[in-house]
Order: C-alpha cells, then sequence, then structure tokens
C-alpha cells in the first residue's frame, strides 16, 4: 500500500462569500419544538434555557432553546401560518 497525505485546502480570506468569525445559536424549524428540544436534552446532553410561547404573550410561534457548553440551539415552531418561518 502506497502512504498518502491528506492536502488540506487553504482559504482565500479575501474572497471568501461567507466570513463567520463565530456563532451565537442556530435555529431549527420542527414540527413539535418541545419534542426535539427534549430529544437533544436526552441524547447530547442539552439543558434548558428558554420557552417563548402562548404561555408568555409570544402569539406568533413557539420558541424553546436548549444549550450545552457553548452550544445554543432554538427550536422554532409556527402557530399561524402567515409567518415568515411557516
Amino acid at each position: 500500500m502506497n502512504a498518502s497525505t491528506l492536502e488540506i485546502p487553504t482559504i482565500d480570506t479575501n474572497n471568501d462569500f461567507m466570513p463567520l468569525l463565530g456563532t451565537d445559536y442556530v435555529e431549527l424549524y420542527a414540527g413539535n419544538a418541545k419534542q426535539a428540544a427534549h430529544y437533544y436534552k436526552t441524547a447530547f446532553g442539552f439543558q434548558s434555557l428558554a420557552y417563548a410561547g402562548p404561555r408568555n404573550r409570544c402569539q406568533r410561534s413557539i420558541v424553546v432553546c436548549s444549550y450545552s457548553g457553548k452550544n445554543a440551539i432554538g427550536f422554532d415552531v409556527a402557530i399561524e401560518f402567515d409567518t415568515p418561518n411557516s
């Protein structure tokens, strides 16, 4: 067998189409936000961070946020069909 080396491509920062310096959170659209958050808490060790929904006067969507270390995930579900996230 011949040993080969893996060439890592160089990134041209002057022509980078999406220069990311970091992320605050990742927002995922789900059919059931509470179930998705529970899955991430059980399977990957995330913890509950925040809830926004009809119980606290957010009438258009339900958002359940979870975090693990520096990683935060928001699960978003549209309640009304005319919202941008539906």
